[in-house]
């Protein structure tokens, strides 16, 4: 193999491939890839577009067991009533109600909705190895013993909306400076977009570089992390359930900026990480 030196810096290589030398026969060849001239992307930039789902059983009589989630206008909707034609997987014996939740898959946002089919027990999402998944109104988290009901907030007022999502990027910083070009609306970043793009600078001027690159990200998310007319207004109030079924207690309020909820027995909790709560607020609670 023999290498010299490129037009463009690089390398360009010549070898013999099945005893033809490729440099002596005009081949084209692929210039070497210089690493730092690579843009770089975040994760988040990245669209891999949609993937099956399969789904597979944990426990019970068909532990082990696969299930093809198909992403049809249909779905899947999973029930106990074998003659019910609108049951697409019927499953025996699970102690499942005659229809008692569906998996759609969304072709816009290439996202799979799980929903409760109104069953007799409820349908509960476990959550395990650092995973997260999106909460809202009317939703119950278990925490061992501990049931915690969800329930809309105090509504975020319109010209706090930048500042809220600000904070749910580490940017609270910037605030200021978008107040003072006028933004302080999601609406008015919007307006913004659709004349100057995604670019940093048009909505706060100087920025350092991880400061621009942030922004920008966020910016690029926007109309999928809040979406236009469907984004929540308001905030969410966590409310304990009492054992006896009275009345229960409010433990947090949280906002778009996040939160950490810490439930320990007689209220001993230990005073949480600053490397991993950051500027969220945190509530506590026996």
């Amino acid at each position: 193999m023999a290498a010299a030196p490129s037009e463009g810096g690089g390398l360009a290589v010549g070898a013999e491939v099945g005893g033809m030398d490729c440099a002596a026969t005009g081949s084209a060849l692929a210039p070497l890839v210089v690493p730092e001239t690579l843009e770089r992307v975040q994760m988040d930039q990245l669209d891999a577009g949609p993937v099956d789902y399969v789904i597979k059983c944990t426990e019970g009589l068909f532990s082990g067991r696969f299930i093809y989630v198909n992403r049809t206008e249909q779905g899947e909707l999973f029930g106990s009533d074998k003659g019910d034609k609108d049951v697409t997987m019927y499953i025996e014996n699970a102690n499942l109600s005659p229809k008692h939740a569906e998996i759609k898959f969304n072709d816009k946002t290439y996202q799979y909705f799980l929903r409760d089919f109104a069953s007799e027990d409820g349908t509960w999402v476990r959550i395990r190895w650092n995973r997260s998944i999106e909460i809202a109104p009317g939703q119950e988290l278990r925490f061992g013993d501990t049931v915690v009901e969800v329930r809309a907030g105090p509504p975020i007022p319109l010209d706090e909306e930048v500042r809220c999502w600000l904070t749910a990027y580490g940017l609270q910083h910037l605030v200021d400076q978008m107040h003072g070009r006028g933004l302080s609306t999601l609406q008015d970043i919007r307006g913004l977009i659709g004349t100057a793009g995604c670019d940093a600078a048009h909505f706060a001027g100087d920025l350092s570089p991880e400061d621009a690159l942030a922004l920008s990200s966020a910016l690029s998310a926007l109309d999928r992390m809040w979406p236009a007319e469907e984004y929540p207004r308001h905030s969410l109030e966590f409310v304990r359930r009492c054992p006896n079924g009275g009345e229960g207690k409010a433990v947090a309020v949280i906002s778009w900026n996040g939160g950490t909820l810490a439930l320990a027995p007689l209220g001993n909790v230990e005073e949480p990480d600053a490397a991993l709560t950051g500027s969220m607020g945190s509530a506590t609670s026996p």
